[in-house]
């Protein structure tokens, strides 16, 4: 089994840029492909022919996550009622493309005649450039901009720009905003004249070539917006830093190193060393090098959809990473910190000290038309981000580290407090002020998932279950980063409000009728009890009174719930389950780290294998062990010997790439406490996992190695090998629910 998502698509990525094709390795403009950069399609056609002629497709393939290679063959004349492909192999010319993408792009092509006579065609290029959003792109043209072609060849080269220009007055305010977009193309080849002013788009060269000759040239496309050059891609034939740091980052060299802990051995089900490589290398094609902050840096939420800030991926997928290292942590919340909410903005749900949502940069956003140019309709983000300063503190022990980011943290928990608490109890929800806002602000934030026992929509403002949880770790774990900057008194007060919090939820969410959470409170405080996946979210902040963490648990693995591969969002029975709805029954990966860790933190390590087994076997399922967005809740079972990846999925895709690490931290049983210079360890390494070595884990400013073993027994022990005397390693869990 080998499932991909979008497998009918071709994707390579790099930062912010996409590009996506179709099964032969091209671009038509009625269809979601393209080049995309920074969420704009600057390539929206691009297809070469020769002699007239489609090329024939031979073996394309991704040969690294940012470059693409595709073997194809001039077809043979006279093969129009036959198979192409046969012809085409006997005649043997051969042309290979490859790519490399940046913010741009770069394009070798090298034709070979394998032939035993000279040959001679014309080799054709067909471009074009549409300048849409990338959730424009296969539809109806919206008719914003006007976009021309420009000729500027030399003797010796091509030299083509597609220039976009859009203006539009605003009507909320007046201002006139303007976007200036140009794509370059440069080949180091003499083009034939077109005949006319819109054959500019079509490339033709010449090609005579004797036996075993060859025809190379470059292609390099390049993107100015609003005046200003983005870095084009380097040259994949010549050695340069920029070219080397992709091949081998720095940070891949410096990070958390997961290997077999003797030489030879392999797990018995899983390659957990092969998934957390996988892992750390999409984390690192996720970055998006124009928000590093020193070492610090983040990524983009996923490929091709969403390259792009959203604030609770890059929040979730830094914490959830931070046992490989805590720049993305850092990362992610400078981004934050320096997109925070400032005024009231009723377009954009803006208010003072709320967290962004999203923030994209294609013409509809540029413009005003939609408002995610900064969007902060989300709840979850503003109580991510004080948790995950909380999470920066644990594993660093560094006030000026976490210092910088304290302000933002009180002012995102002030603003839920003072305006996110609109269901009674009172509990955390909100609803949108924006006439295009998100109506559904929470965890899961499509319209359908909060449902209620008849698969009725719950209107907004409803309180799920788990932003509770979500807020009450947040209050709780930055009530010890307000200790350690000496504002104990505020601190105090955060740990009482987390407890008052912990009072209501346990009151108002259990439901006796069914043993398990209520999935949400409406928007009169009334219980919406179906079942899904919110409720083992819970367990991992502690919220939960322990006499029914039990019972949630078992309730999770029951059959309805849990199909095999993982939880579903939704239960099986409910009469709104689809198990290819978005959240309606689907299963994420993302959401089975908290899972785990609450699975432990209540003692249920048993269930905490069973979970990551089959997370890791989903993992293995897919092409290269790349974790999906989502796959369907189909149950497990001769019939669905696989899961199908989610019609839409992205991949890599931040999140779920960082689930795998928080994983094995569960198994682990690993807590940092930098601020007390203590590693806490309670592994269970299970049969399928008999032993596991890190490097280079880095605790505050230590760094050591630790091999993981199950003894005869069964129990699972460790070993220190290599230590630093500024780190207390201890077995055993540092705090109770």
């Amino acid at each position: 089994m080998n499932l991909r998502a979008r497998p009918h698509r071709h994707i390579v990525s790099h930062g912010e840029t996409a590009l996506v094709v179709d099964a032969a390795g091209e671009i038509r403009p009625e269809e979601d492909l393209g080049l995309f950069v920074r969420g704009t399609r600057m390539l929206s056609a691009y297809a070469w022919r020769a002699g007239g002629r489609r090329l024939v497709p031979v073996s394309l393939s991704a040969a690294r996550q940012d470059q693409w290679h595709g073997y194809y063959l001039v077809p043979a004349h006279g093969d129009d009622e036959g198979d192409p492909r046969a012809g085409a192999a006997k005649q043997g010319i051969e042309v290979l493309i490859a790519r490399i993408v940046g913010e741009g792009l770069h394009e070798d092509v090298c034709i070979t005649n394998h032939a035993g006579h000279a040959v001679s065609f014309v080799l054709e290029l067909r471009a074009a450039a549409d300048f849409l959003g990338q959730d424009e792109a296969g539809n109806v043209s919206p008719g914003r901009g006007r976009t021309t072609c420009v000729t500027a060849d030399t003797a010796d080269q091509v030299d083509r720009r597609w220039r976009y220009r859009a203006r539009r007055t605003d009507p909320r305010d007046g201002r006139v905003r303007r976007v200036e977009m140009d794509l370059r193309l440069q080949v180091d080849r003499q083009a034939e004249p077109g005949k006319s002013a819109d054959e500019a788009q079509h490339i033709r060269f010449r090609v005579a070539l004797p036996p075993r000759g060859q025809w190379r040239s470059c292609l390099v496309w390049s993107v100015e917006r609003d005046g200003r050059e983005l870095n084009a891609p380097p040259c994949p034939r010549r050695a340069t830093p920029a070219l080397e740091e992709r091949q081998e980052p720095a940070w891949l060299r410096a990070s958390l190193a997961v290997s077999d802990a003797r030489a030879g051995c392999r797990a018995a089900y899983v390659d957990v060393v092969g998934l957390l490589g996988r892992a750390q290398r999409d984390l690192r094609a996720l970055r998006m090098p124009r928000l590093d902050d020193g070492d610090a840096w983040t990524v983009g939420a996923g490929v091709p959809a969403y390259l792009a800030t959203f604030g609770r991926d890059i929040l979730t997928t830094g914490w959830q990473s931070a046992m490989l290292g805590d720049e993305l942590m850092r990362g992610g919340l400078a981004e934050m910190a320096r997109t925070q909410g400032r005024c009231r903005d009723d377009w954009r749900d803006e208010s003072p000290g709320r967290m962004l949502h999203e923030a994209r940069s294609e013409p509809a956003a540029c413009l005003n038309e939609r408002p995610t140019a900064r969007y902060y309709g989300s709840l979850t983000s503003s109580s991510l981000f004080p948790f995950v300063v909380g999470q920066l503190w644990q594993w660093t022990g560094d006030t000026a580290r976490v210092q910088a980011f304290v302000e933002a943290a009180v002012r995102a928990l002030r603003w839920l407090d003072e305006e996110a608490m609109q269901v009674p109890g009172p509990f955390y929800a909100v609803r949108t002020r924006s006439s295009q806002g998100l109506d559904n602000q929470t965890w899961k934030d499509s319209s359908e998932s909060v449902v209620d026992l008849g698969g009725r929509i719950v209107e907004q403002p409803v309180a799920t279950c788990e932003e509770q949880a979500i807020v009450y770790i947040a209050k709780r774990d930055f009530a010890d980063v307000l200790d350690a900057v000496g504002r104990h008194d505020d601190a105090a007060t955060l740990r009482r409000q987390a407890e008052a919090l912990k009072r209501r939820f346990n009151e108002r969410f259990w439901v006796e009728e069914t043993g398990f959470l209520a999935m949400a409170l409406d928007a009169r405080g009334r219980r919406i009890a179906s079942i899904g996946s919110n409720a083992l979210r819970c367990l991992a902040s502690g919220i939960v009174e322990p006499g029914i963490a039990k019972c949630i648990a078992d309730r999770a693995f029951a059959p309805d719930m849990f199909s095999g591969w993982g939880v579903r969002t939704l239960s099986s029975d409910h009469p709104a389950y689809n198990p290819h709805g978005y959240h309606v029954g689907t299963v994420w990966p993302v959401e089975h780290g908290p899972f785990a860790l609450g699975l432990r933190r209540y003692g249920f390590a048993e269930q905490c294998q069973q979970l990551c087994l089959a997370q890791f076997q989903l993992a293995d399922l897919c092409e290269g062990q790349r974790m999906p967005e989502c796959v369907t809740g189909h149950a497990r079972d001769a019939m669905h010997p696989f899961p199908a990846i989610y019609a839409a999925a992205n991949a890599p895709q931040a999140w779920s790439a960082s689930t795998p690490v928080v994983l094995l931290q569960a198994l682990l049983g690993l807590r940092a406490d930098a601020p007390r210079d203590t590693l806490w360890l309670d592994p269970c390494l299970p049969e399928w996992l008999p032993e596991l070595r890190l490097q280079r884990l880095r605790v505050g400013g230590a760094s050591l190695d630790i091999d993981f073993f199950r003894d005869d027994a069964g129990a699972t022990q460790f070993n220190v090998t290599r230590s630093d005397e500024r780190l207390v390693v201890r077995r055993g869990v540092p705090d109770a629910p």
